[in-house]
């Protein structure tokens, strides 16, 4: 018996043809259907976790990825958009954290695809740092839509700090060499591994600088007042080497003598001195006694004394206002001392000295 072949007629034969296509067409569109599988990869603690850091020390960062799950199908460029959010725990776990940290990843290429993240170092203490991935258009090996890493822990110890409290007058250099001319509360310096746990030692400024707020004068006539109130006054003779003038120790000093004045003002316990001024015409036409003399003390509760570096064989002591007034009077004879009281309120008055020749020696006194 013979077998025959029959040739398929070209109509047909195309027909068959299309009907193989379809059947390719239709297996490829199956395919480009079918389910991506992912899973994440651990926080590798090579790369951050486990590890322990001095406070505000940069740290090294966690590390997360994600991969495709066995049996899925690989996809070069399929393109997802993942939203991955870091969470924080007090405790070993990665459930109930708060989060700290959230990206959105749009991404062709999930395989291998990993995030850093950098934890913060400025409170001290051990936190559990975990991660979430969310997509729920992602198949994730038949669980659930979320995926979460394993909590990896962060240690960090603190460094130990110091206030320095200055107060300065004008300025202050400080430990870090820089001078400072204002107040300040902002300057830190840092002893790298000073303290005993090896961290850091920092050192926090809290500088007040002082000065003296007004260091002018005035004149009026032979007295001079300094401009500040409520201060400590010394004047000094600028012809003298700028020498401490014995007694005068009030805010105003009345000259006995021409020549060039300044006061020491002390305040906030900074002091400082003002220029000098130049008093002229004290005592024209007359001349000073014979010798020098002391008063003391001034400021004066009421007595004064008075201390002739030569004897007087008569002098006349008297007692006078700032306005010129006479208050009091009292004769001397053959003395080297002499004592009197000013019995009016306190003030500023005027000692005037004369001899028998007639010259004479005004002083100021004040009296408290």
């Amino acid at each position: 018996m013979k077998l025959h072949s029959t040739p398929l007629k070209p109509r047909r034969f195309a027909m068959f043809a299309k009907l193989a296509m379809l059947m390719v067409l239709l297996f490829a569109v199956q395919n480009s259907f079918a389910a991506y599988y992912w899973q994440m990869t651990k926080v590798t603690t090579a790369t951050g976790g486990g590890q322990t850091y001095c406070q505000y020390a940069t740290a090294n960062p966690l590390t997360i990825g994600i991969e495709q799950c066995s049996g899925g199908i690989t996809q070069p460029h399929y393109t997802t958009t993942v939203m991955a959010t870091w969470y924080a725990n007090t405790s070993n776990s990665n459930q109930n954290g708060t989060p700290v940290q959230q990206y959105l990843m749009s991404t062709q290429k999930l395989f291998g695809y990993t995030i850093d993240w950098t934890p913060p170092t400025n409170d001290t203490g051990t936190l559990y740092y975990y991660v979430e991935f969310t997509d729920p258009s992602m198949t994730t090996c038949g669980f659930t839509d979320t995926l979460r890493s394993e909590a990896q822990s962060v240690t960090v110890i603190p460094v130990s700090k110091y206030v320095d409290v200055q107060t300065a007058c004008y300025s202050l250099t400080w430990i870090d060499g820089n001078v400072y001319t204002e107040s300040d509360t902002t300057a830190t310096f840092i002893f790298p591994g000073a303290s005993a746990n090896g961290c850091d030692s920092i050192i926090y400024l809290k500088l007040t600088i002082d000065t003296i707020s007004d260091r002018s004068t005035s004149v009026n006539g032979f007295t001079i007042s300094a401009g500040l109130a409520n201060a400590s006054y010394q004047w000094l003779n600028c012809d003298d080497n700028y020498s401490k003038m014995e007694g005068e120790t009030g805010q105003s000093f009345t000259a006995d003598a021409n020549g060039n004045y300044a006061v020491q003002i002390t305040e906030n316990g900074c002091t400082d001195t003002s220029d000098c001024v130049t008093i002229t015409g004290v005592g024209f036409g007359q001349s000073p006694i014979k010798g020098s003399v002391l008063l003391y003390p001034n400021p004066t509760k009421g007595t004064i004394h008075l201390v002739f570096s030569e004897n007087q064989s008569s002098v006349t002591i008297s007692v006078r206002s700032i306005a010129g007034q006479l208050l009091s009077e009292v004769d001397f004879h053959s003395v080297n001392e002499a004592a009197i009281v000013i019995a009016e309120t306190p003030g500023i008055y005027f000692i005037e000295i004369e001899d028998a020749a007639g010259n004479k020696t005004i002083r100021r006194i004040t009296k408290e």
